[in-house]
């Protein structure tokens, strides 16, 4: 009885430190980690309103979900994508704050019921490519002529 609840309690507190240490990702850094069927992962980025940020998940040998959330709670948008390789993502923050971005591995069961399969367990490697201001996508490029002649 002793052993059951001290595991229960270590579960549960690993699980909580998980949550409350949520990963916070950086532009060029890749994270890369293990992930079952069912489990879920979160990291968060801090953005300005209006930031645009893209990058990419590579999935392997799992299929890897991926959703986007807004500071204060609901989803912003699925990333669609492959089954297996890289999925990307992107968006635009709508507002500053901190954003909430969730991988999850879809169970072997969800997965039969969409029609496909899914592995017990696999790895990915998240990581953002781009972060760019409003100010920053929004600068006027320099003409450049596309026929130039010697």
């Amino acid at each position: 009885m002793v052993r059951a609840a001290t595991a229960a309690f270590t579960a549960v507190f690993f699980s909580a430190s998980y949550a409350l240490g949520q990963n916070a990702l950086t532009v060029g850094q890749p994270v890369e980690a293990a992930i079952a069927a069912g489990a879920a992962h979160e990291y968060t980025i801090a953005l300005d309103a209006g930031d645009y940020v893209a990058g990419a998940v590579d999935q392997r040998g799992i299929t890897v979900l991926a959703a986007v959330f807004t500071p204060d709670g609901p989803r912003l948008r699925n990333f669609g994508g492959p089954r297996d390789g890289t999925r990307t993502l992107a968006f635009i923050a709508e507002r500053a704050g901190t954003y909430r971005l969730e991988l999850r591995a879809p169970s072997v069961e969800e997965a039969a019921q969409l029609g496909g399969s899914q592995a017990d367990t696999g790895t990915y490697e998240l990581k953002l490519l781009e972060r760019l201001s409003f100010e920053e996508r929004m600068k006027s490029q320099p003409h450049q002529d596309r026929y130039a002649s010697p």
